[in-house]
C-alpha cells in the first residue's frame, strides 16, 4: 500500500512526504528511511544495532548519528521525547514506535488536496483562497495581469539556477584508515585521494582506477604528498609537496607520475601555509593562495603555466585570515572568494576574470569552511556550519537554498565531479577519549593509564587540569557541537557548563592560577567561566588577530596577537576591561603562580626569558621551546616546580625546566603532544580511539 497512517499522521511512501494535521512535510532521505522503518515495525522494541544494520546498512555511524536523525523524525511527527505519543526511548535497550500504523491505497480528501497543492507549489502546503465563483474570472484576470507586469521588470533578476533536491550518497572507497582530498579525473576513470603511512606518518597520494580498481601510489621518503588536483584533461596531476623546510605545488604527467624526476614545481608556498589551488578551465593558468609570512593573511595568485610567471589577482584585502578559500567556476569565467579577518565571519566575493571586476555578494555570521561553484555556474555548494554533517546549496549572498546531501559522519574536502551534476567529499568519524596518568616529572616511573569516566562515543578533547588535582575540564561534541564540560576524578558524571548560541571551534581551556575561573578560547573569541557564580562571560575584545591566550594572574590575561602583520603581546585586565601592550620584542608568554614570575618567548627565538615582574629586566633561561604554538595552544606549561614544553617540532620528548635548580631535563611522557595538560602529579591527554573516513559521492538519478 502507498500510504501509512496513524492518529493525525499520514505518510506518502511514493513521494516521501509526511502529512501532519493536513500539512505536507518533505523529509531528508535518512530521516524518511528511519521514520518508515519505525512505522513498519511499530509496537516492538528496536535496538540501536538493528537500526544501524537496517537504516544505515554499509555506512559507519555512531550513537550520535542515530540520536541526531531521531530528533528530526520526532520534529516531523510533532512528538516530544519527554512525553512521547509516537517514539518511546527505552533506556539501555533501544526504541519503540508505540503508535500503530495502518496501510491504505489512498489519502483522505483533505490530504489529497494538500498533496496536489504541495506538488503545484514546489513543496509548501497552501490553503486555497475562497472566492465567489462569479468574481473568480475577473479576479484571476487581474492577478495574471499584475504578475505579467511584475515579470517584465523582474525577468533579468530571476536566478539562473534551480534548487537541488536532496541526493543520496555512496562510498567510493572503503579502505582502513582515513581518505582525504578526493579528486576525480575528467573522464571519471581515475580517483586520487590522500592517505597516511602508518609507519612513517607521512601523507601520500593513492590513485585508483575506477574500472579495474588497480592503483598506484605517489610517495616521498622525506615529505608529505597531498591535495591532488587534476588538470582539465587529466594528463597531469598537481599536488602539494611539504617538508619541515619546504612547501611547493608540484605537477607531474600521469603516465609517469611515480618518477620524481618528472615532477615540475609550479609555485612555492610559505611553510605556514596550507594552500588550495585549481587549474583554469583551459589549463593555461594555475590559481593558488598563499601566506607570505606567518603573520600575513592568504592572498590569491595566478601562475602562467607557459613561463611560470605569477601575479596577484584582484581580490579583497588579506587582513587576518585573508582570502582563505576560492573556487573557479566550471565555465572558467569567475571566481568565488571567501574572506575573513579576525572574527569567525565570512565575506563572499565574486571576481569576473576577464574584466577583473570584484563584487561583494554576501556576509555570514559563521566561518564557511570551503566552497565550490555548482555545475550551473550561478549557485554555491558548501558544507553546513561547523561541525558539518550536510552539504548545502546557497546563492552567492550565502543564503541557504537547499540541502544537497546529508551524512551520518562529518563532511569535508568538497569537490565537483566532472559529470556535470554530482559532488565528491570526504566523510569522516573521529573519536577521541580523555586519559589520565599519575607521574613524577623528575622520576622515570609512572603509574598505569586510566580512561576517564566521562568520555563519550564522539570527540572528547582539549583536556585541562585544575591545580587541586581533582577537577578537569574538556570539550566534547556529544551534543552535535563543541561544548565545555567539567569533571571530577572521583565522580562518575560530568557537567556541561557552556551553552554557545552558534557552533564554534574551540582551541584551548585553562584553569586560572587559583582554580576560580576557566579560560575558554575560540576563534578570536574569549570566554571566562566563573565557578562560584556559575556564569560564563564573553570578553569584549574585538578585531584582534588572537593566536594564543594564557593567564597573567587571577585577574588578567596575556594575549598573543597579530596586528599589522607583526606579533604583539598584550595584557588584558579583567576587572577594568583594559588592554596594555607589553615589550615589542615579545611574542608570547605566561605567568607562573608558584614563583610569581613571567616567562616569555622573544620574536623569532625559541629561548625562554624570565621576568620577575612586568616592569623588570629580562633574564635568559636554559630552556628552549619550539614551536611557540601548537594548534593555537602555547607550547609552554607552568607547574608548581617548573616549566614544560616541546623543545623542537616533531620532538618525541617533553623538556622540563626546574625552577629551583634552573636546569633542563628531557623526558618522554606521551605520544599526543598537541592535546594535553600536565602538572606536578598528573598528565591528562586526548587520544584517538577511532579514526576512519571514506571518499563519498552524491548520486543524481
Amino acid at each position: 500500500m502507498r500510504y501509512l497512517y496513524s492518529k493525525n499522521i499520514s505518510i506518502d511512501t511514493q513521494n516521501q512526504l509526511l502529512f501532519r494535521d493536513e500539512q505536507a512535510i518533505a523529509l531528508e532521505p535518512k530521516v524518511y528511511a528511519l521514520l518508515l522503518f519505525f512505522c513498519r515495525n511499530s509496537e516492538r522494541l528496536i535496538s540501536k544495532d538493528e537500526l544501524m544494520a537496517q537504516v544505515w546498512a554499509g555506512t559507519l555511524v555512531n550513537d550520535n548519528t542515530i540520536s541526531r536523525t531521531l530528533v528530526k523524525v520526532r520534529k516531523a511527527l510533532g512528538d516530544d521525547s519527554k512525553s512521547p505519543h509516537f517514539i518511546v526511548t527505552i533506556p539501555r535497550k533501544g526504541y519503540q514506535m508505540q503508535a500503530r500504523f495502518l496501510s491504505s491505497a489512498q489519502l483522505s480528501q483533505n490530504e489529497e488536496k494538500d498533496l496536489i497543492e504541495t506538488q503545484n507549489t514546489g513543496g509548501s502546503s497552501l490553503r486555497l483562497l475562497k472566492i465567489p465563483s462569479r468574481k473568480l474570472v475577473v479576479f484571476s484576470g487581474f492577478i495574471l495581469f499584475i504578475l505579467f507586469i511584475i515579470s517584465l521588470f523582474k525577468l533579468n533578476d530571476l536566478p539562473k539556477f534551480s534548487t537541488l533536491k536532496a541526493k543520496e550518497i555512496s562510498p567510493l572507497t572503503r579502505s582502513t584508515g582515513v581518505e582525504w582530498f578526493p579528486a576525480m579525473s575528467f573522464d571519471m576513470g581515475e580517483l586520487a585521494y590522500v592517505q597516511v603511512d602508518v609507519l612513517s606518518g607521512f601523507k601520500y597520494i593513492k590513485i585508483e582506477n575506477q574500472h579495474d580498481k588497480n592503483s598506484k601510489v605517489i610517495k616521498h621518503a622525506d615529505a608529505n604528498i597531498s591535495k591532488p588536483v587534476w588538470s582539465p584533461k587529466g594528463e597531469t596531476l598537481a599536488f602539494l609537496y611539504q617538508t619541515a623546510s619546504e612547501c611547493k605545488i608540484v605537477s607531474a604527467p600521469f603516465y609517469n607520475i611515480q618518477n620524481s624526476t618528472t615532477w615540475t614545481t609550479l609555485a612555492k608556498c610559505n611553510q605556514e601555509s596550507s594552500p588550495i589551488y585549481q587549474f583554469s578551465s583551459d589549463g593555461k593558468f594555475l590559481y593558488y593562495n598563499n601566506k607570505q609570512s606567518v603573520t600575513a593573511g592568504y592572498q590569491i595568485f595566478r601562475v602562467d603555466l607557459n613561463n611560470y610567471t605569477q601575479e596577484l589577482i584582484q581580490q579583497p584585502n588579506n587582513i587576518g585570515l585573508g582570502n582563505y578559500q576560492f573556487n573557479v567556476s566550471p565555465d572558467g569565467k569567475k571566481l568565488v572568494i571567501l574572506n575573513s579577518e579576525y572574527a569567525p565571519k565570512t565575506r563572499i566575493y565574486t571576481l569576473e576574470l576577464t574584466k577583473s571586476h570584484l563584487t561583494a555578494t554576501g556576509e555570514l555570521n559563521y566561518l564557511m569552511r570551503s566552497v565550490v561553484w555548482h555545475h550551473d555556474n550561478e549557485s554555491l555548494i558548501h558544507p553546513s556550519p561547523h561541525p558539518a554533517y550536510q552539504l548545502w546549496q546557497s546563492n552567492i549572498a550565502g543564503k541557504k537554498l537547499a540541502i544537497v546531501a546529508s551524512s551520518p559522519t562529518r563532511v569535508t574536502h568538497l569537490k565537483r565531479m566532472p559529470n556535470g551534476k554530482d559532488f565528491l567529499f570526504s566523510a569522516y568519524l573521529i573519536n577521541r577519549d580523555i586519559y589520565r596518568k599519575s607521574l613524577e616529572l623528575t622520576q622515570k616511573s609512572h603509574t598505569d593509564i586510566t580512561l576517564l569516566k566521562g568520555n563519550s562515543s564522539v570527540m572528547d578533547y582539549l583536556p585541562a587540569l585544575a591545580k587541586d588535582n581533582k577537577s578537569y575540564a574538556f570539550v566534547s561534541k556529544r551534543s552535535n557541537k563543541a561544548e565545555v564540560y567539567l569533571g571530577n576524578f572521583n565522580k562518575q558524571n560530568t557537567v556541561k557548563i557552556s551553552q554557545f548560541n552558534n557552533a564554534i571551534k574551540l582551541y584551548q581551556l585553562s584553569f586560572s592560577p587559583n582554580d576560580q575561573q576557566l579560560l575558554i578560547v575560540a576563534n578570536n573569541e574569549i570566554y571566562i567561566y566563573d565557578f562560584k557564580l556559575e556564569k560564563m562571560t564573553e570578553l569584549s575584545i574585538k578585531n584582534k588577530g588572537i593566536r594564543g591566550v594564557t593567564w597573567g594572574n587571577e585577574q588578567s590575561l596575556l594575549l598573543s596577537v597579530i596586528n599589522n602583520s607583526t606579533w604583539q603581546v598584550m595584557r588584558y585586565d579583567l576587572s577594568q576591561d583594559l588592554l596594555t601592550r607589553l615589550d615589542e620584542n615579545l611574542k608570547a608568554g605566561l605567568f607562573a603562580n608558584s614563583n610569581q614570575s613571567y616567562y616569555f618567548f622573544e620574536k623569532e627565538k625559541s629561548q625562554i626569558m624570565v621576568q620577575s615582574h612586568l616592569d623588570g629586566l629580562f633574564e635568559k633561561t636554559e630552556l628552549f621551546c619550539s614551536p611557540t604554538f601548537i594548534n593555537r595552544k602555547l607550547n609552554l606549561i607552568a607547574t608548581e616546580q617548573g616549566l614544560i614544553c616541546q623543545s623542537k617540532p616533531g620532538d618525541k620528548y617533553l623538556t622540563y625546566y626546574d625552577f629551583t635548580t634552573k636546569t633542563v631535563i628531557k623526558k618522554k611522557h606521551l605520544d599526543n603532544f598537541s592535546d594535553f595538560d600536565i602538572n606536578s602529579d598528573n598528565v591528562i591527554y586526548a587520544q584517538s580511539t577511532q579514526n576512519v573516513g571514506d571518499i563519498m559521492r552524491t548520486i543524481t538519478p
